[in-house]
């Protein structure tokens, strides 16, 4: 479980190193505006926020591991949005995914 919680982190980590950087490309590709990309980056965060919140009934009803694994279900399919996505209106529900499962995995 701790190995878990250490690849959790990684992904925390990882998407907000990677974010920084794609930003700048998505504004000038997309034409976003800096509130837009206000929100790209930090959207994660509040949502997160949002999932570590109610990791607690989760992880009451499936357990610490089975709620681990929601959350990296929900994670990847967050990404996979994100990589699919051609448009902000999508690569936020992207983010939406990722920060509910960045905020289960981390709150257990």
């Amino acid at each position: 479980l701790a190995s878990c919680a250490a690849l959790n982190s990684t992904n925390v980590g990882f998407d907000i190193g990677v974010s920084a950087g794609v930003a700048v490309a998505l504004k000038e590709a997309w034409q976003l505006t800096d509130v837009q990309v206000g929100l790209f980056l930090g959207s994660i965060q509040f949502v997160a926020a949002i999932g570590a919140l109610c990791s607690d009934r989760v992880s009451d009803r499936l357990g610490r591991r089975r709620t681990f694994t929601v959350a990296q279900i929900v994670l990847v399919t967050g990404l996979l949005v994100c990589i699919t996505a051609g448009s902000f209106a999508v690569i936020m529900v992207g983010r939406f995914f990722l920060g509910i499962g960045v905020g289960l995995s981390m709150a257990i």
